[in-house]
C-alpha cells in the first residue's frame, strides 16, 4: 500500500521492522523485515511497503465504526502501538457509553507525558540542593539513572533553539555547547556522595557499552582546541 498523503498519528519501530496506525481507517499497518512472524501477516516474508495487519480484532473496512474491534464480543479501540526488538503490541481500550472520549494517542500532539526526558534546569538545582549525606529522593535517583544512561536523554536536554538543531550531521552535533558547560559546571560542585556515584556509574556505562555512535576524527581536535581556550 502506498500511505502517500494518509494520515498516521502512530509509528512504532522494532529491529527491523515498523508498525503505523491510521485513525481514519482504525487500520495498523506493518512492513519491513517479518523473519520472526512480527509483522503480524501470518508469514515471515519480508515487506517493502506497508501491509495491512488482518488481526482477529481489527474492524473491515466495510465496518460501520471503522476504529471499533471486536476481542469476546465486546467492541475495542486502539489506544496505542508498540514495537521492539521482533515483537509488537497493541493496546486497546473497550468502548463504553461514550466512545468519543476513548480517542487514540496522537503523537502529532505536544505532551510532556510523551516528551523525552530531559536534564532540565530544576532537576539540576534540586540535585545541588542536597547535602553531603542526604538520601537521594527516589524519583530524583531514577530520573537521573535514565537521563545519564541514555544518549537520546543527553542530546535532548541540549538541542539549539529555533530548531537549529534539525541541520544535524556528523560534524554538526546541534547541541548548545555553551549550556552544555554551564549544566555540567554545576554538577561538578555537586557535595552530595551518592548523587556524584550515581552520576558517574551511569555515564561510565555509556560510554563502555559503546551505545554513543563515533564522531568523525577530524572533529575530535577542534573539539580539544575549544576546551583549550576556555
Amino acid at each position: 500500500m502506498d500511505m502517500m498523503g494518509t494520515v498516521v498519528t502512530q509509528i512504532a519501530c522494532g529491529r527491523r521492522h515498523t508498525l503505523t496506525y491510521v485513525p481514519e481507517t482504525g487500520r495498523i499497518y506493518s512492513f519491513g523485515s517479518g523473519s520472526c512472524g512480527q509483522l503480524g501477516l501470518g508469514n515471515t516474508d519480508k515487506k517493502t511497503s506497508p501491509m495491512f495487519v488482518p488481526c482477529p480484532f481489527m474492524s473491515s473496512i466495510n465496518s460501520r465504526s471503522p476504529r471499533a474491534m471486536e476481542i469476546d464480543g465486546t467492541s475495542h479501540i486502539v489506544s496505542r502501538i508498540f514495537s521492539g526488538g521482533n515483537k509488537c503490541i497493541v493496546l486497546a481500550n473497550k468502548i463504553n457509553s461514550q466512545p468519543a472520549s476513548l480517542k487514540p494517542i496522537d503523537f502529532r500532539e505536544d505532551g510532556m507525558l510523551r516528551s523525552i526526558l530531559c536534564l532540565s534546569n530544576k532537576l539540576t538545582e534540586k540535585v545541588r540542593s542536597l547535602n553531603a549525606k542526604d538520601s537521594i529522593p527516589h524519583e530524583v535517583e531514577v530520573e537521573m539513572e535514565k537521563i545519564f544512561s541514555a544518549a537520546a536523554c543527553l542530546n535532548a536536554s541540549f538541542l539549539l533553539p529555533n530548531h537549529e538543531h534539525f541541520t544535524t550531521s556528523p560534524k554538526k552535533h546541534g547541541l548548545d555547547m555553551d549550556q552544555v558547560r554551564d549544566t555540567f559546571g554545576k554538577l561538578a560542585h555537586i557535595s552530595n556522595v551518592s548523587t556524584i556515584q550515581k552520576i558517574t556509574f551511569e555515564y561510565s556505562k555509556l560510554f563502555y557499552l559503546k551505545k554513543l555512535p563515533s564522531i568523525q576524527i577530524n572533529t575530535v581536535p577542534a573539539n580539544l582546541n575549544d576546551e583549550g581556550m576556555n
